[in-house]
């Protein structure tokens, strides 16, 4: 069973195997949702593609976005989950929230994506560093542990938002039937969200 604990400088984090497994699949999720963007014309890793992979009538519009490192326009993502880890900079505004979006989310999903691969990668280097007899333990700076907050603060808007949970998340899963698809749905998001104030409380020590 999951632990955190503050160990002078350093925060201690135990997870069982299953635990990771189930943390590197939904934060694997987000690298792709985050990577894949609503943008045709964007790779996979974000990047722009090169001149020759376009048609030649494109090519100019191409390097001119590419010399000012903005595209020309960005339309909002359609995706319920990008909506909320890439919302709107102006509420009010449509032409000041398209312009935000034009100029910040590019560098906003590099941002995302990196904090979210930080922590896929600590979590499996202490796999492989494990004997794997059913939990691991990893030891982290106390600082390291705090720039694990944002990528579990983007996993949880996600996983909330596809699964739909409200502030009453505590009181439906009371009632919910245990073995249920919903009751799993509802028992990893209370999970991740004790998990990460753990994080919290124990870097503040």
């Amino acid at each position: 069973m999951s632990s955190v604990r503050r160990r002078g400088r350093r925060v201690r984090i135990s997870l069982t195997l299953d635990e990771i497994a189930i943390l590197l699949d939904l934060f694997g999720q987000i690298i792709v949702l985050l990577g894949h963007g609503d943008h045709p014309g964007e790779h996979a890793d974000g990047t722009m593609p090169e001149p020759g992979e376009r048609d030649d009538a494109d090519i100019d519009t191409e390097l001119l976005e590419r010399l000012l490192d903005t595209p020309a326009e960005i339309e909002p993502p359609t995706d319920p989950v990008l909506r909320r880890l890439l919302p709107d900079g102006y509420r009010n505004d449509d032409n000041a929230a398209g312009e935000f979006r034009r100029l910040t989310e590019g560098s906003l999903r590099a941002t995302k994506r990196s904090a979210v691969q930080r922590v896929v990668d600590d979590l499996t280097a202490a796999v492989a560093g494990s004997d794997h007899d059913g939990e691991v333990q990893l030891e982290l700076k106390a600082t390291d542990a705090e720039e694990w907050l944002p990528a579990f603060t983007d996993l949880r808007l996600a996983l909330g938002t596809r699964i739909g949970v409200t502030e009453d998340v505590a009181d439906e899963l009371a009632t919910v039937p245990p073995g249920t698809a919903r009751h799993a749905e509802l028992e990893t998001y209370d999970w991740i969200t004790w998990l990460q104030n753990a994080i919290v409380l124990a870097v503040l020590r």
